[in-house]
């Protein structure tokens, strides 16, 4: 996708940060940014937002066009299960995070972490068609892995079924990929199909 975005500025060195929110809610960011305070951030729950974003310095010194290209700023993470059998009998997954909360502040790596979040990703689900479970983290713009850890919650209906944790680390435009069982351990619903053998084993004859 390409955007344009027309700015009248005075000639000078500007330091910029452009940020794109495709999701079903708005960036978390200060009421009243200043440079050394502003950052950006998504909150947890809000699992299928694509978020870009582009941090630099742009000279201005004519009238002039600049291509900015953005780069996303989460990562996703992919739950892979590799049961046979069973996962019908999960209806709805719940994720939370264990790590602390991530934000973007492009401008001030000192800043102390602002964000309070306790939300969770949860979805109902049914994995007849595909047996994965897909979110997408966000991060910022990373120049190090930083540690990820989540607790997974099998639910059927209100019933919890199992609890995994899961732990990894990652960069920000990463795709991580969790792999294994999600029922180990769980009593499965086992199906019986009861049929009558009709073959006789042989055949012997007497005469009288």
């Amino acid at each position: 996708t390409v955007n344009s975005l027309d700015l009248a500025l005075p000639l000078g060195s500007y330091s910029v940060c452009f940020l794109s929110n495709a999701s079903s809610a708005d960036l978390i960011m200060p009421e009243q940014p200043t440079v050394a305070s502003f950052y950006a951030a998504n909150i947890f729950s809000n699992g299928a937002a694509d978020i870009f974003g582009y941090v630099g310095v742009i000279e201005v010194y004519k009238a002039q066009s600049n291509e900015i290209q953005l780069q996303r700023l989460y990562s996703q993470i992919k739950i892979e299960f590799t049961d046979s059998f069973g996962l019908d009998q999960i209806t709805k997954v719940v994720i939370d995070q264990g790590h602390d909360p991530f934000f973007f502040a492009p401008f001030n790596a000192e800043l102390t972490n602002p964000i309070l979040d306790q939300s969770a990703v949860a979805r109902n689900v049914d994995f007849s068609a595909n047996k994965q479970f897909v979110f997408n983290q966000f991060l910022g713009i990373l120049n190090i892995p930083a540690a990820v850890s989540y607790r997974v919650l099998f639910y059927q209906d209100n019933n919890l079924l199992r609890t995994l944790n899961l732990s990894s680390s990652l960069l920000n435009n990463m795709q991580l990929v969790f792999r294994g069982s999600a029922l180990s351990g769980v009593d499965q619903n086992n199906t019986f199909l009861i049929i009558r053998n009709e073959t006789w084993s042989g055949e012997t004859t007497v005469d009288f």
